[in-house]
């Protein structure tokens, strides 16, 4: 049994081995992190976006079980047909806290609390209460979002840019000051990413693509960023819905009844019919599409497919606490949090 910490957790999406690699230089103080603690890929689970990765990491469960499976779906129990954008932020209620880490965490650490920062700010001035906040909580667990990385791939694709390098040393800067705070504390550090991206050649609205107007009243279309397309149709609308999807060739499968349990997508709140695109391709609401006008660019990298080259995986840093193992899979990182919060690991006797 190991002594109890408390923890940090900050979640960046588009954190990739790839993109450190390819800012190397923009990134030696998390290098230095992961050379003082631990600096280990992840296997994400499918769909590998940012939200279900986010709600897999604090649950060490699947989408079937929490939930979460694309960037929004409709929760029919609590909200009728209506769209609830999945943000995985614990202080909004996001997910059930029967499941969280940290609820399971409190049989062995009663007076555990956790609480979210929210979204980081950029820039040293604008830290200064955050650092602060940091030095001085009193909250075991502490969670903290950093989204500005994912732009940097999403715009130039997973190679090297000029114009980003800038966004990753500033992203480099904040997570060694955090690091600073929270060995000041005595409490561990751990930064993730929560997203495998792809490169795709071009986005697309898949309700345009299949009724090339408005989707009729009983069809909604969930707002989609990912490859990954909830659909939920009234089932009189299911069989020609059905026809139309497998006749375009920016899909690579389309999943409904039995198909969805095999992909873990079996929840009730998941559409009754899920598209996947292409690996090349992305879904991209088109209101938003629409505004994509030179000079700017759609973006050139989507997420939901697993990747295939292992350096477009998520990277796991950690410092405060060790992990030995050479790859971690996406529902073992609960495990890993909650032995640091505990001191006992999850196949430990408590």
């Amino acid at each position: 049994m190991e002594s109890a910490r408390n923890l940090l957790l900050l979640i960046v999406p588009g954190l990739s081995v790839r993109l450190l690699q390819n800012y190397r230089r923009q990134t030696s103080y998390l290098s230095m992190l992961g050379r003082e603690g631990f600096m280990t890929p992840v296997v994400p689970i499918f769909p590998a976006i940012y939200p279900a990765l986010e709600a897999t990491y604090l649950t060490g469960m699947l989408p079937a079980m929490h939930g979460i499976s694309s960037d929004s779906q409709v929760d029919l129990v609590a909200r009728g047909l209506r769209e609830n954008r999945q943000v995985a932020d614990p202080a909004k209620g996001w997910i059930e806290d029967r499941l969280t880490l940290w609820h399971r965490a409190r049989r062995r650490r009663p007076e555990l609390a956790v609480a979210s920062l929210g979204e980081l700010p950029t820039g040293v001035r604008e830290q200064g209460s955050i650092m602060r906040r940091v030095r001085e909580a009193g909250e075991s667990l502490l969670i903290a979002y950093q989204e500005s990385v994912v732009g940097v791939p999403l715009v130039d694709g997973n190679r090297f840019s000029r114009a980003m390098a800038p966004t990753m040393e500033s992203f480099d800067a904040d997570c060694f000051r955090l690091a600073q705070a929270c060995k000041a504390a005595g409490r561990a550090f751990c930064v993730i990413g929560a997203s495998a991206l792809t490169p795709v050649s071009r986005c697309l609205d898949l309700g345009r693509e299949v009724f090339g107007r408005e989707a009729p009243q009983s069809v909604l279309f969930a707002r989609s960023y990912s490859q990954i397309q909830h659909i939920y149709a009234a089932p009189q609308e299911v069989p020609d819905l059905l026809q139309r999807l497998r006749a375009l060739d920016c899909l690579e499968r389309v999943l409904t009844g039995d198909d969805l349990e095999e992909f873990a997508l079996n929840h009730p709140t998941a559409g009754n019919i899920v598209a996947v695109a292409r690996r090349d391709i992305g879904f991209w609401p088109g209101e938003s599409l629409d505004r994509f006008k030179p000079p700017m660019r759609p973006p050139s990298c989507s997420h939901g497919h697993v990747a295939e080259d292992p350096l477009d995986r998520p990277v796991m840093i950690g410092v405060g606490f060790e992990q030995s193992k050479a790859l971690i899979g996406a529902c073992e990182v609960a495990g890993i949090l909650d032995r640091v919060l505990t001191g006992v690991a999850v196949n430990d006797k408590a």
